[in-house]
């Protein structure tokens, strides 16, 4: 990926990944993961699934970030289209770019080296990354995430953290 800020090569490293449904999110960093349905102010708006899953991404710097300081942070996301945009800076969507912007500026308030990589959904789905997202739409799901996350600490999401960024 590219990196517009100039940081100093940070010897820690996490990963981070974040799948999005139509309606739900979820994201996991080490034990620590989350899953939620979407709130009714981003339903009704129908954003697309790039949107959606850049949204996502942006959630997750917005709840984790405070604990990336001087991290390398890989963040991972089955969406080229987002990924492609956090890799090289550049969206002809306003929405988009706005939630890239407020990411790097998260990233840059806390030290942080944001390193976008696109994994599979077949990657996401072993990982458990994808029922995450779809955990409220079917018991196997949550199934899933109780095998996958039996010593996982679930992180509840605050609505204000959905925010969208000003386009």
């Amino acid at each position: 990926g590219v990196s517009l800020l100039c940081h100093p090569p940070l010897t820690s490293t996490s990963q981070v990944d974040c799948d999005s449904c139509l309606t739900g999110v979820g994201g996991r960093f080490g034990d620590l993961y989350y899953s939620e349905q979407l709130p009714p102010f981003i339903t009704q708006l129908q954003l697309s699934i790039t949107h959606l899953e850049m949204l996502n991404l942006l959630v997750a710097t917005r709840l984790f970030a405070s604990k990336w300081t001087h991290h390398t942070v890989t963040l991972g996301c089955d969406n080229a289209a987002s990924v492609s945009v956090l890799q090289t800076g550049r969206s002809r969507d306003r929405l988009l770019a706005a939630c890239a912007k407020q990411m790097w500026i998260l990233a840059t308030a806390h030290d942080v080296t944001l390193a976008p990589v696109h994994r599979s959904g077949d990657t996401m789905q072993q990982l458990g990354v994808d029922a995450l997202s779809r955990s409220h739409l079917s018991p196997r799901f949550r199934n899933i995430i109780g095998q996958l996350l039996q010593n996982g600490t679930r992180i509840r999401v605050p609505p204000a953290l959905f925010t969208l960024p000003p386009v």
